[in-house]
């Protein structure tokens, strides 16, 4: 009993590390920016991969192109998805969103900046149906928390 309880110690103390390492979880809350393309594909991916290097691998941004328009932009490396949701103040439409999975952090890392996102299985659409391809509980989570 002893031995079992020693080793489950051990094993909860390398999970919660575990846990740590892997699960680096980095929010940025850009506000309203001056010019409402401050912010495009190129500087996306620069800021994904900066916070990469820093060892995040939950990632989210939200920024306001506009007063009447706020974006965000969520990676969940551990997942291989990443989800970037728009959502315009009396667009009857609904908001629009576009994503990505299946892909590496290596290839977030290899990605040029100054050609936009060549990520595989690209998907959008608009409404509130998002399928869970691209979407987790991580990333759910992120935008609910960087929404004004």
């Amino acid at each position: 009993m002893r031995h079992f309880l020693k080793f489950l110690g051990l094993f909860l103390i390398t999970l919660s590390l575990t846990g740590e390492v892997l699960g680096k979880e980095c929010q940025t809350n850009k506000g309203l920016l001056s010019n409402p393309f401050d912010f495009g594909s190129p500087e996306q991916i620069k800021h994904i991969k900066n916070e990469l290097l820093r060892g995040c691998d939950l990632i989210g941004v939200g920024y306001q192109p506009t007063p009447t328009m706020v974006k965000v932009l969520v990676l969940d490396t551990n997942a291989g998805k990443m989800f970037r949701y728009t959502m315009v103040n009396g667009d009857p439409g609904g908001p629009g969103w576009e994503g990505w999975f299946g892909f590496s952090k290596k290839q977030l890392l290899d990605d040029d900046p100054t050609d936009g996102f060549d990520l595989p299985n690209y998907i959008n659409g608009r409404g509130v149906k998002v399928p869970g391809s691209i979407f987790s509980d991580n990333i759910q989570r992120l935008i609910l928390e960087l929404l004004p």
